[in-house]
């Protein structure tokens, strides 16, 4: 989603604040992937959006969810740990 203004500054607030939030969102609340979700907020969820290949778009959103997760966990995985999304959250064990 970013924290880049879209010209309505109330939105832009919001969306700064969740974009600041989104370490603790992840790290402590995420307990699925949805690669949909993901693949909308990186473009706005614009109401509008003509999506030509639903896989390439869930695929994109798949891939940013992946990059934004493993920065958040890139100390984890370095030391040799994988990352485990549960009901309560994500967990980190050995791989």
């Amino acid at each position: 989603m970013g924290n880049s203004a879209g010209g309505n500054n109330e939105a832009d607030l919001v969306r700064c604040q969740i974009a600041e939030c989104a370490k603790w969102i992840i790290r402590e609340h995420l307990t699925e992937l949805h690669p949909m979700l993901w693949a909308h907020a990186a473009r706005g969820f614009d109401n509008n959006l003509r999506v030509r290949c639903p896989d390439r778009f869930a695929a994109s959103g798949e891939a940013d969810a992946l990059r934004i997760i493993g920065n958040l966990f890139c100390r984890d995985i370095a030391a040799g740990k994988r990352v485990v999304f549960t009901e309560d959250g994500p967990i980190t064990q050995p791989a």
